[in-house]
Order: C-alpha cells, then structure tokens, then sequence
C-alpha cells in the first residue's frame, strides 16, 4: 500500500495534488501564524495595560482597595461618634425624664399645700393678725 502511494504521489496527477496539498497546508499555517503572532502582541498590549505604572489596573485595584480600607476606617470613627451621641442623647432624654418626674412631685406638693392654705383661711381680727395666722400657716405647710 505505502508502495503504490509513492507510486501514485510520483505521477503527474499525485504529484499535483500533493503539491496542492503541501501548498493549502503552507496556507493555513501561515494564516495561523499570523492569527498567533496577533494574539501574541494583543496580550503584550494587555498586560502592559494591566502592569502600567499609575493609570493600570493593578495600580487602580490597589487605589481602591486603599481608599476602601480608608473609608472603612472613617465610617469605623462615624459610627463609634454615633453610638456616643445616642448614649449621650439616651442620658440626657433619661435625666430630663427624672426632672419632670420630680418637677411633677413638687407641683402635687405644692397644690396640696395651697388648697390646704385655701381651705383654711387666715384667722384673726384685724390684718396684720390674718397676716401673722397666714404667714404661720405657710411655714408650717413648708415642713
């Protein structure tokens, strides 16, 4: 069989087609070269991109990641100020609470002393004596 190849491919008609073949094949190996010397100066362009100095990617990947752990640290600050100002809110709103509540207790007090004082009038004969009885009643409701 591999003698009547030789055979053949020795003919005129063989040795045309052979070189036919020789010539497709010298074809599309020289497309392929091209095509992969393309590919070859698209990744140089690429990774010089990627590799530049101050514009390229891993120069702005790491930017980023330095301005996020910046950020983060900031935000960290803002809510640690935060948390404070509602602690500090939360003890305000709570002492004002505890001063209206004593603020209440001392208004009850002091009603109750002066419907106290009105429902016992000032005794004696002449004013300066409903002074005198006034002004005794007043300091005994203060104890």
């Amino acid at each position: 069989m591999v003698i009547a190849l030789l055979g053949f491919l020795g003919s005129r008609l063989g040795g045309g087609i052979a070189a036919a073949i020789v010539a497709a094949l010298t074809v599309g190996v020289g497309v392929q070269t091209v095509r992969l010397s393309g590919a070859h100066r698209d990744v140089a362009k690429l990774a010089a991109e990627i590799d530049r100095p101050v514009t390229g990617y891993k120069a702005q990947l790491a930017t980023c990641k330095t301005n996020r752990e910046e950020l983060e640290a900031k935000i960290a600050v803002q809510n640690a100020a935060v948390a404070g100002l509602k602690a500090e809110a939360a003890k305000r709103t709570a002492d004002a609470e505890k001063a209206v509540t004593e603020a209440l207790k001392g208004r009850e007090s002091a009603e109750a002393r002066a419907a106290k004082l009105l429902r016992n009038p000032p005794a004696g004969i002449d004013t300066c004596a409903r002074a005198m009885s006034a002004f005794e009643a007043v300091k005994e409701s203060a104890r």
